[in-house]
């Protein structure tokens, strides 16, 4: 029985590869893939096609096993972690809910009458009057820092920009952050 043979090209289409995709499996698994005559100056390269057909199923069988070795391996390194699904959170019967609302209010009203509850109201106050007073002396100081060191003033006048330029960027950062709390409070108490 003969066997069947070909070059290259006729390889690579009984395969279903592009040649460059052949050539390169040719390379990656040199020297066991098996060539029956290797080609040069003209002489083309043979290769019997039941032998490479064998050969790379062969490869792509100790591919699979592998990768499943690996996988089975990567499951063993979670099992030890303790990484288990959540049991999903026990739903409240209506009377519990009752009960977790008159409790919290509870709560408020008592933080209330112990002074330990603030009002937003109150703490935007505070935070404003004590920004204010931060750019005010902050302000200052740069000024009387140009002074003392003899800073041009178009000098000081560039550090002044450069910082209102920061301290924009933080009251920004700062009210996207009281603005992203109070959404998460909302959605909480919803």
């Amino acid at each position: 029985m003969s066997r069947v043979t070909g070059n290259k090209a006729q390889l690579a289409e009984a395969l279903g590869v592009a040649l460059p995709t052949l050539s390169a499996w040719i390379i990656k698994y040199r020297p066991e893939f098996p060539i029956q005559s290797v080609g040069s100056n003209g002489r083309s390269y043979v290769f019997d096609f039941p032998a490479v057909f064998d050969f790379l199923r062969a490869k792509k069988d100790e591919q699979e096993a592998s990768r499943a070795e690996r996988d089975q391996a990567l499951a063993q390194l979670v099992l030890p972690l303790g990484l288990v699904e959540p049991e999903p959170a026990p739903t409240l019967s209506i009377k519990d809910q009752v009960l977790a609302v008159e409790l919290r209010r509870r709560l408020r009203e008592e933080a209330e009458k112990a002074g330990r509850l603030i009002s937003a109201d109150e703490i935007g106050a505070a935070v404003s009057a004590v920004l204010a007073r931060l750019n005010r002396d902050t302000r200052a100081f740069i000024q009387q820092l140009g002074r003392e060191q003899d800073w041009p003033t178009g000098y000081t006048q560039s550090v002044l920009t450069r910082f209102g330029d920061t301290q924009r960027s933080a009251v920004a950062a700062l009210k996207t952050e009281f603005t992203a709390t109070d959404t998460a409070d909302v959605r909480r108490q919803a």
